[in-house]
């Protein structure tokens, strides 16, 4: 009965509800004192709560709260006093309010089941508050910023005042009783463990203190009585003597506080000895006594104190806005009052109406922030700017912030400029986008000054990105005195790569001695048309039996214009047109306008018949209108699923006096169940004599390859020769009929005398690597009688987990080994595949069976290993960026797996948008790169020529082929991306005045006749060179001394024999560009002569020639490195040949 009602009182102390009525505030100004040095909030009995300094001096109602009995305490975070109200409709109940000093801001938090709450103490880091009331057992823990309750010690009743340590770890409390025992004890703030007892008393303890500097206890016994102990309630000693009621005591600066039921607040000096000191009495309210009290320090105060600043130190405005606004901003505590005059003075400036212009701005409670308008007006002259100051000035108890003095600077802008244009369109292969800009004035433009304007080119929405899609920054325009329009360029980047439309905003901004007209933003919207063709997967799996796949080739990109990309496939595993084949619906995939995706097929053959998984690649091709990205192939592997039954072995070799067991496999598909009949046939042996009889299903679950069937032998002990029966397979369900589909299983009586022979391998394991390319293999017989001949069957298979293949990796082998009289074993070689693929070491079985004349021994079986010794050839990067500055480019090829051999790759470069000896030189026909034993990297240089052209970025294609002793990896091929390194990165176009772009005629006649003179001093000279180059060859300061060559013609009248050996370069030349004929001139220039005695059939040269005379022997002129005349033998109707050996005259390349 005794738990019951504890269990009652609790519950009605924590099930409290939570008032959701609107939050109050009010905005009478409570009357404060003096708060330089902290303040007393005082609680008296049925009264209210009154304000006091320090000393208690000065004393004023703060709050009129009739019929109360509450602690009070204080939330330094927030300047707030935390108290309780009686509730009107319960009058049991404490309303839980928080309020400012300054009473701007209060708040109900919580309804609290408690009347007499004498004990309040407050945690600001945790935010919680701790009450406690004599009518209540336990103590409350109440969450302030969101009314959260939770109480703890229940067990602890007439809890009246409580004390927080300065950790805020423990509680003390007392627990007052008017007759018996009463207690001061501590727990821990968070409820955990038992309350420990520190001091008892007989009597009541009524007042209650803690000093936690000195550690010492004060308290009351008998109401009158003040005694102190230390913390731990020992050193027990008598302090002073107060007729009235002593309620709740506080030490502070060694004096003791404490109010009575004299409504009396009172003090004692702690300095000297306490019992010779008098009692001073501070204050006396009328009415009802003084019963608790808080000391809010100085430092508190502080902390809830708000701070006020102008929101800028400096503000700018033009003289047609005539307004401004200067905001006032206030941070640290919002929960109270402010007030702060702002003045504004303005010197000197006819504009403004007032000399000195004082606003008072009021913050409520939560306000952040209050604004002051500053007004003028545009008196439409050209003037300089006016500055006008402005200060701030706190009048109530707040801090004043960093910024409480600005300067509001008004700007003459009697000249407005704007864009001529608000949106802009331009493609990404213009390289720049210009923009024009407006100068507007009021007055006559011939007045108007020189002055400039800058011009920001910043992202709008993210979809163009300074520094990649644009030059971001600001750029300045100039305008020359009387210009009234300028131009600004804004580079643009193209990186060649599919885009969607993207947008970067030009803003107008900083105008000099002027403002800003509409529009004076324009959207700068880039396109592009570059798309990108892909397939959408990496790689697919199919079965046989679906006979065709769909996938799904993409685009991304500019899909407002067609395309087309080619569709192609080759074979790996899987062979074209047996296995698969494009369908010729979807060799050329065109893409419609605005069509990103569309599917294509891929034709498979379902050729019933079981093999392995097949693979091969589909890839893309000849795109148009775009680019092929990084996902331009995919392979797809053919998952075969048929299903195939058979035998394990054509032959069996079974004892008479043993159980005989043949085994019956399944290959292929497994994930289904499949079904077979196994049945026995009569031969030499019979059924019912020899054997038991079979005719029975057998029943393949999924994933299961194998199964026995057992065959009962009937032994007689009877001597009688060898016989044999037929084991069959048939009847297949879902599936197919594999061979061996039987079985010749021999009997053998061993009631007979004659002895048996022995088969078996020489070793039970083997190892070779793949370039050995051979494996031998012994198969040994043994036995006591080896006069006799005989046979057994040899098989070498791949294992069934699909490491090897036969077909690929070795040879398959299905023989009969024959043993003659008396011979002991036989070689067998193996042949194993040299195969060039980097790949894991595979494994393969080999077995004996069907043993004639004889049994196979425990050495039937052996398993090998075929260790691969290849290597791998890649790229050391897919994408290379490099600068025409640069000059050069290196390009690395490593090597893995295997480095024991000599290995060799070719590395070839296709020009891409780049110019082959115009912006890079290297060889078109690639070069090939040799790896010594041991080597993994090899290294090659391109050239890359800086042009001094201003251009776009240009590809390279980097392509590896033709490996020798290896594989190639990935990457196999790469891009080479040139940066152009004179790009303008930005311009401003400063038009001139008019006055200076005006040229004299006596400056027109000048540059005339310089012209002139330079057109007639270039023809002398081309003739000059002309008449020497074609009638005297042979001077020695253009080609070396030479022999004539003795020329033979056909005797046909269509040909005439050319006046000197050089007439029919004249007919080359013409056919070919002036970029050619300038090459050809410079290879003929630096190469020198070769002896004519050297035989032509040991040189290659490029044949020239014209249409008249096609095969003309008596003219050659080869080429240094013909490799960079690619135009020239690439042409149609020119061709590349041996010379024979002819004399002639020819240059080696």
């Amino acid at each position: 009965m005794e738990f019951g009602y504890l269990f009652l009182l609790q519950f009605v102390m924590c099930n409290s509800v939570i008032w959701n009525f609107p939050t109050t505030a009010e905005v009478a100004t409570a009357p404060l004192v003096d708060t330089s040095d902290g303040i007393w909030a005082l609680s008296s009995r049925d009264v209210g709560i009154y304000l006091a300094n320090r000393g208690v001096t000065e004393v004023n109602e703060w709050k009129a709260i009739p019929f109360v009995e509450t602690d009070v305490t204080f939330d330094p975070l927030k300047g707030l006093l935390l108290y309780c109200i009686p509730a009107d409709n319960a009058p049991y109940d404490c309303m839980l309010h928080k309020t400012s000093l300054d009473q701007c801001y209060n708040e109900f938090v919580v309804t609290i089941s408690m009347e007499f709450v004498y004990g309040m103490q407050f945690d600001p880091d945790s935010r919680l508050l701790y009450v406690s009331a004599i009518d209540v057992p336990g103590i409350c823990q109440v969450n302030i910023d969101t009314g959260q309750i939770q109480s703890f010690y229940g067990e602890q009743t007439n809890v009246n005042y409580l004390r927080i340590s300065p950790d805020k770890s423990y509680l003390y409390w007392t627990n007052f009783m008017s007759t018996g025992t009463n207690h001061v004890r501590r727990g821990n703030t968070n409820g955990t463990g038992t309350a420990m007892t520190i001091l008892s008393r007989p009597n009541a303890i009524r007042g209650f203190g803690i000093d936690f500097v000195d550690n010492r206890i004060y308290f009351t016994q008998d109401e009158v009585n003040i005694f102190s102990t230390d913390i731990n309630g020992n050193d027990e000693q008598a302090i002073t003597t107060d007729t009235a009621r002593v309620f709740e005591m506080t030490v502070d600066n060694k004096y003791l506080y404490w109010g009575n039921r004299d409504n009396q607040f009172r003090r004692l000096d702690l300095r000297g000895d306490p019992a010779s000191n008098t009692i001073e009495t501070l204050t006396t309210v009328t009415n009802e006594e003084f019963i608790n009290h808080q000391l809010v320090t100085r430092k508190e105060l502080d902390m809830s104190r708000s701070i006020l600043f102008l929101s800028s130190s400096i503000y700018t405005a033009n003289e047609a806005d005539q307004s401004i606004t200067i905001g006032v901003t206030r941070t640290g505590n919002l929960l109270r009052c402010s007030c702060v005059d702002v003045v504004v003075m303005q010197p000197g400036v006819r504009r403004l109406t007032r000399a000195t212009i004082e606003n008072t701005l009021n913050f409520a409670a939560n306000d952040v922030t209050q604004s002051l308008t500053l007004t003028w007006t545009d008196d439409f002259e050209p003037n300089g700017p006016d500055q006008v100051s402005v200060n701030l000035i706190v009048n109530s108890d707040d801090i004043v912030g960093v910024v409480d003095e600005a300067t509001v600077v008004i700007r003459d802008d009697d000249c407005g400029y704007y864009l001529l244009e608000s949106d802009v369109t331009v493609n990404e292969d213009a390289g720049f986008v210009d923009v024009g800009i407006r100068r507007l004035c009021t007055g006559d433009m011939t007045g108007a000054f020189a002055e400039t304007i800058s011009v920001e080119a910043v992202e709008v929405d993210g979809s163009a990105q300074g520094g990649f899609d644009f030059v971001s920054g600001t750029i300045q325009a100039s305008f020359a005195q009387g210009q009234d329009t300028a131009n600004v360029r804004v580079p643009l980047f193209d990186n060649i790569q599919p885009e969607e439309t993207e947008r970067f905003v030009l803003r107008l901004s900083d105008p000099e001695n002027g403002r800003l007209l509409e529009p004076n933003s324009a959207i700068v919207t880039i396109t592009d048309y570059d798309n990108i063709y892909m397939i959408e997967q990496n790689q697919y799996e199919v079965m046989e039996s679906d006979r065709y796949l769909d996938i799904a080739i993409q685009r991304i990109g500019n899909l407002t214009l067609p395309g087309s990309v080619r569709l192609s496939a080759r074979g790996q595993t899987a062979q074209f047109l047996s296995d698969f084949q494009v369908d010729s619906n979807s060799e050329i995939i065109s893409f419609p306008n605005d069509i990103s995706e569309i599917t294509a097929r891929i034709l498979l053959t379902n050729d019933n018949i079981l093999e392995s998984n097949e693979t091969f690649e589909v890839f893309l091709n000849s795109p148009m209108g775009g680019h092929l990205d990084e996902r331009k192939e995919t392979s797809i592997t053919i998952i075969d699923d048929e299903v195939e039954v058979s035998m394990s072995d054509s032959r069996y070799s079974c004892l008479e006096s043993q159980q005989c067991i043949v085994n019956v496999i399944r290959r292929g598909f497994l994930d289904q169940t499949t079904t077979a009949n196994v049945r026995t046939e009569d031969f030499s042996a019979f059924a019912g004599i020899d054997f038991v009889a079979v005719d029975r299903i057998l029943t393949f679950d999924p994933w299961v390859t194998s199964l026995d069937v057992q065959i009962i032998l009937i032994n007689d002990d009877v001597k009688e020769p060898h016989a044999n029966f037929i084991v069959f397979v048939d009847d297949i369900s879902r599936g197919l009929i594999g061979e061996p589909n039987r079985a010749n299983v021999a009997l053998w009586d061993d009631d007979s005398e004659l002895p048996m022979l022995v088969y078996s391998l020489e070793q039970t394991s083997f190892s070779v690597k793949e370039s050995d390319e051979e494996l031998d293999i012994v198969v040994q017989r043994g036995g006591s009688y080896l006069g006799q001949v005989g046979s057994v069957r040899l098989q070498v298979l791949p294992i069934s987990d699909g490491s090897s293949t036969g077909q690929d990796d070795f040879v398959d082998t299905d023989i009969i080994v024959e043993f003659g009289e008396g011979q002991r074993e036989q070689v067998i070689i193996i042949s194993i595949t040299n195969d060039d693929i980097i790949e894991t070491t595979e494994e393969f079985v080999v077995q004996l069976s069907d043993a004639v004349n004889g049994v196979l021994g425990d050495k039937s079986r052996a398993t090998g290993t075929i260790e691969d010794d290849d290597a791998s050839y890649y790229l050391d990067k897919s994408l290379y960026n490099v600068n025409e500055i640069s000059r050069e480019l290196t390009l690395t090829v490593h090597r893995i797996g295997s480095l024991q051999k000599t290995g060799f790759v070719t590395l070839q470069v296709v020009s891409g948008n780049a110019t082959y000896e115009s912006d890079y030189i290297f060889s078109p026909i690639g070069t090939t790169l040799q790896f010594n034993p041991d080597q993994t990297s090899k290294s090659t240089v391109i050239e890359i020529i800086d042009d001094f052209v201003a251009e776009q970025r240009e590809i390279i294609d980097v392509i590896l082929s033709r490996p020798k002793y290896g594989t190639l990896g990935n990457p196999s091929s790469a891009v080479i991306v040139i940066e152009d390194n004179d790009m303008v990165i930005a311009a401003t176009l400063t038009p001139v005045p008019p006055s200076s772009r005006q040229i004299g005629t006596a400056g027109i006649a000048l540059i005339i006749a310089g012209i002139v003179v330079l057109l007639i001093v270039t023809i002398i000279s081309c003739a000059f060179c002309t008449f020497l180059l074609f009638r005297n060859p042979s001077s020695s300061w253009l080609f070396p001394k030479h022999q004539t060559p003795v020329h033979s013609y056909p005797s046909s009248p269509s040909y005439k024999v050319p006046p000197s050996p050089y007439a029919d370069f004249g007919h080359v030349v013409r056919r070919f560009s002036g970029r050619v004929v300038r090459r050809l001139s410079d290879r003929l220039y630096k190469n020198p002569y070769v002896d004519s005695k050297q035989p032509a059939s040991s040189q290659n040269s490029l044949v020239l020639y014209n249409t008249t005379n096609p095969m003309f022997e008596g003219n050659f002129f080869g080429l240094e490195n013909y490799s960079k005349n690619r135009s020239v033998f690439d042409r149609p109707g020119v061709n590349r040949i041996t010379l024979p050996s002819t004399q002639g005259h020819y240059f080696p390349y």
